[in-house]
């Protein structure tokens, strides 16, 4: 296993020669090639190496002032029931004597020693993503998001047998998403946004049927959802914001009845919402905003009884292609049903008619945008007979109800801001 030319190309010491001298050289554990823990150690260590260990935040490198013969690294943790940070010296620096499992981030099973888990979150980690990390072949849980990683994923990443889940948000890696990723089918948790990755999601996406969360926002990507995201059945947190991506929201999404959240919010994806959008039962949190959807809200999303935000808003664009109207129709008196509706954000789109008086009987509901759209005549959520009249002090509501030439398209009393589509401006009305 252990190679000190590396799995890379390297020009002088590349980090798999520096650490294969330092647990030949170095390492006072001195271990033999019959050490049960000699790939593990030197596979943590080609990490420590590629990433410039000596430069982390927290337990990198033992300070040479240190003093005594405890390589003890002292950290700050978060005391879930009291919210306050404490003084933790249960792990050991990196690189010191002291057992790997020792070490800061590195948790081990307790009977075999083999490393499980790994989280260096936001520790300042700058380098490239080494495949050497494969040999912990009984990894179960991998957090490396927040970091400077950089440079592509490797294909051997889809030989963690037992990776449950895989956490590299929020760093600099770019390529595409490797297909063999897909193999890793144990994957409960999958979470990569927030990096310059690139490309199209593979119809092998369905091979990851144990997942909860699918987290692919905040990158470059582009194309269509493939209908095999349908496949996910057990998926509950789905983010596909802030892409490039294209064509219809495919239906088979609506198989995925244990979704709790989608956001899928600043793409360039068109078309209608898909026909059976109600079968999301579980749905609490939709974000749909600054889209090129259109047509009206099915039917079958006002069954989303549990659904508790809903935003959708600037999907009308004629400026830039793909042109689209926005979302456009009546609302239908059925939102009566959604009793735990907090929030309706739907402006700069193209609804009409007069809003039902079921919409303004929904005692949960806080924020209503239906500005700039085509909604006329009186204003549900000013009766002073409806249940949440009390709370009309902190609604926030905001409607085409400003006046031109002492007409107005909506009659509201109680919005805080009144616009007009007209002439696009608004003003509080205090």
């Amino acid at each position: 296993y252990i190679s000190p030319q590396g799995d890379d190309d390297s020009n002088n010491m590349s980090p798999q020669e520096m650490a294969t001298d330092w647990i030949i050289n170095q390492d006072a554990m001195q271990l033999t090639e019959e050490s049960p823990n000699i790939v593990q150690r030197w596979a943590l260590a080609v990490l420590a190496f590629a990433t410039q260990h000596e430069n982390w935040n927290v337990c990198g490198e033992r300070p040479s002032q240190a003093s005594g013969l405890s390589y003890k690294c002292h950290t700050q943790t978060l005391n879930q029931v009291s919210g306050e940070y404490e003084d933790n010296a249960n792990y050991s620096f990196w690189m010191s004597p002291d057992n790997e499992c020792a070490w800061y981030g590195v948790t081990c099973d307790p009977d075999t020693n083999a490393t499980v888990k790994l989280e260096l979150i936001e520790n300042n980690l700058n380098g490239t993503f080494p495949a050497e990390l494969t040999h912990l072949s009984d990894l179960r849980v991998l957090r490396l998001n927040a970091n400077f990683f950089t440079g592509k994923l490797p294909p051997k990443i889809s030989q963690f047998p037992t990776l449950n889940e895989l956490f590299l948000h929020g760093n600099f890696l770019t390529g595409t998403i490797p297909e063999k990723l897909y193999d890793l089918n144990k994957l409960q948790q999958l979470s990569l946004g927030f990096n310059d990755l690139t490309g199209t999601i593979s119809t092998k996406l369905g091979q990851l049927r144990n997942l909860k969360g699918l987290h692919l926002n905040d990158l470059l990507l582009y194309g269509t959802i493939p209908s095999e995201i349908g496949q996910l059945t057990f998926l509950s947190q789905l983010f596909t914001h802030n892409n490039a991506f294209t064509g219809t929201i495919p239906n088979e999404i609506t198989q995925l009845t244990f979704l709790r959240q989608w956001t899928h919010f600043e793409t360039l994806t068109t078309g209608t919402l898909p026909y059976d959008i109600g079968n999301l039962q579980d749905l609490e949190i939709l974000y749909l905003n600054k889209n090129r959807l259109s047509g009206p809200l099915p039917p079958s999303f006002y069954n989303l009884s549990r659904l508790q935000q809903f935003r959708a808003w600037e999907n009308r664009n004629l400026l830039q292609e793909p042109f689209s109207t926005g979302f456009n129709g009546t609302i239908a008196s059925e939102i009566g049903n959604m009793k735990a509706l907090v929030s309706f954000i739907a402006e700069k789109n193209s609804f009409e008619g007069e809003l039902p008086v079921e919409f303004g009987s929904l005692t949960e509901l806080e924020v209503v945008y239906f500005r700039f759209n085509d909604i006329t005549g009186e204003s549900p959520f000013c009766d002073a007979d409806i249940p949440n009249l009390a709370r009309q002090e902190y609604m926030s509501i905001e409607m085409d109800c400003l006046e031109e030439n002492g007409v107005s398209e909506v009659n509201c009393q109680c919005c805080n801001v009144c616009c007009s589509d007209i002439t696009d401006v608004c003003r509080d009305q205090g």
